[in-house]
């Protein structure tokens, strides 16, 4: 099971090369504190996103599942997951790391950014 998650997170971090990215760069630059700039920053560029992850999560998914079980249709949830959810997801990511590469961008452009 562990080499399973290990594998599942591997495969994250591979499609979200700038957000690693930029993890490393604040982790090597900002070892103790965050700059409260970056932090509104970061914070008002993401805002945006979280919509979309409520609408991604466990909650919504087994809400429709049971809804479609209910009315003893379950077949439904599988196109309700494909077509709708699993856009939603990927145009989340996308966004995530068009954020991630123009934070990637400020900070190594901008040596004094958040300072």
């Amino acid at each position: 099971m562990l080499n399973g998650y290990i594998g599942y997170t591997r495969n994250q971090e591979k499609l979200s090369p700038k957000l690693q990215k930029l993890l490393h760069i604040v982790k090597s630059r900002y070892k103790d504190e965050l700059p409260q700039q970056l932090m509104v920053d970061f914070r008002a560029r993401n805002k945006p996103l979280m919509k979309y992850t409520n609408i991604v999560q466990f909650n919504t998914r087994v809400i429709f599942l049971f809804v479609w079980l209910f009315i003893g249709q379950p077949w439904i949830y599988f196109f309700f997951d494909m077509f709708v959810l699993n856009p939603i997801l990927i145009y989340m990511c996308n966004r995530q790391e068009k954020v991630s590469g123009y934070f990637v961008d400020k900070l190594t452009n901008d040596p004094t950014y958040g300072e």
